[in-house]
């Protein structure tokens, strides 16, 4: 058997970095050993190291920065640490000549992506939004497969880049690839929680929102009296919420009902996905995650995103029946408190969103996307 060398890239966030390991699991399921296939990473940080471990795969850190469209000092700071990037990126993938790369696009993929083009290696990129990103915008000109989340987002491509219409084939609607580890169910418990009340999980991203911190805070007193709340912080935040969470909570009666967390590793993850009634979210790609795991959920998106992505991500849920939203502008303590007993309380409603949910969440988009990119890979 031939040895398959398969090159992941992106990174920035765990939006990027997670749905390349959901792909890795996939391809690794469909050929086991290092034998039959080497696995490599490009990007600026592994979020999750177990995961490389059990996949075996090897990580190539990138060193890259955010692009700026202004001209800025950072876009000159930017420029020359791309001349020593790009060069890096180049010799690293000509040593290996991988057979494909799967990009989930995102400022640490430009480097490898160019690399890839120049050296006539094929590339399967990967859109989790409905905008797509200027990264997957630029690559989807000579990428051989272009998947996507949303149906909505074909039309966003060809409208970039009109000469794709001449090649529709490209495109293939997935949905997001997911762990499949997220959604086994597991008996060990990372928290203690109060079993007799509803449980609420928060989810401001990798990174954390401070805007939904501070409207949490703001209601945790009221909450309390009737949910549970897991609480991913952010890491930058973990410490500022804690600390202001303790003025505002009983310690005898809240000890189990309040959880925060400043990032929710994948066990962890798992659980609070598979405890919680319902979720408030920003409106990246996570949002598959919540709606597989049949969970309603409150997204309020980033005002300001490339493309307005958020927004439209949000409102493409909201529509499915899956979602509520809130735009920033109307977050307040009371709007959100009324959100979620509406919901919850109305089991007509919280059954119909959880219905929605699932089917708005396509299944098996990672073993789609492994299988193209072996076929792709056999064919090089």
């Amino acid at each position: 058997m031939l040895l398959m060398k398969i090159v992941l890239t992106g990174g920035g966030t765990g939006g990027h970095f997670f749905p390349l390991i959901a792909v890795a699991e996939q391809l690794r399921l469909l050929h086991p050993t290092k034998e039959e296939l080497e696995l490599y990473y490009f990007g600026d940080e592994i979020h999750d190291p177990e995961a490389f471990s059990k996949l075996q795969i090897y990580f190539n850190r990138v060193y890259s920065s955010k692009g700026h469209l202004k001209p800025s000092f950072k876009t000159v700071v930017n420029f020359f640490k791309f001349l020593f990037t790009f060069p890096h990126a180049f010799f690293k993938l000509l040593m290996i000549y991988p057979d494909v790369i799967f990009s989930k696009g995102g400022y640490v993929s430009v480097p490898v992506l160019l690399s890839a083009q120049l050296l006539r290696i094929p590339v399967v990129v990967h859109e989790s939004d409905s905008i797509p990103g200027r990264t997957n915008v630029w690559s989807a000109k000579f990428a051989q497969r272009i998947a996507l989340s949303f149906a909505s987002s074909q039309e966003e491509f060809i409208n970039k880049i009109p000469k794709l219409n001449d090649h529709l084939d490209r495109f293939q609607v997935t949905g997001l690839p997911m762990r499949e580890s997220l959604f086994v169910t597991t008996t060990n418990s990372n928290f203690n929680l109060n079993p007799t009340i509803p449980t609420i999980l928060i989810l401001g991203g990798s990174q954390g929102a401070q805007l939904i911190n501070n409207t949490i805070l703001a209601s945790l007193s009221e909450l309390l009296l009737s949910y549970n709340i897991i609480h991913q912080t952010g890491k930058r935040n973990y410490t500022s919420v804690t600390e202001a969470s303790l003025a505002l909570i009983d310690p005898l009666r809240d000890s189990t009902r309040y959880i925060p967390i400043a990032f929710l590793d994948p066990s962890q993850l798992s659980e609070s996905l598979q405890r919680a009634d319902i979720v408030i979210t920003r409106a990246g790609s996570g949002i598959f995650e919540i709606a597989r795991a049949g969970k309603p959920s409150i997204i309020i998106p980033i005002t300001i995103s490339h493309g307005d992505h958020q927004r439209k991500n949000a409102y493409n849920f909201e529509r499915l029946g899956a979602s509520k939203v809130i735009e920033e502008s109307n977050l307040t303590p009371s709007i959100l408190i009324s959100t979620v007993s509406s919901i919850i309380e109305d089991r007509a409603t919280y059954t119909s969103m959880k219905e929605s949910a699932i089917q708005a969440s396509p299944q098996n988009a990672a073993l789609l996307i492994a299988k193209e990119i072996v076929r792709i890979s056999k064919s090089h």
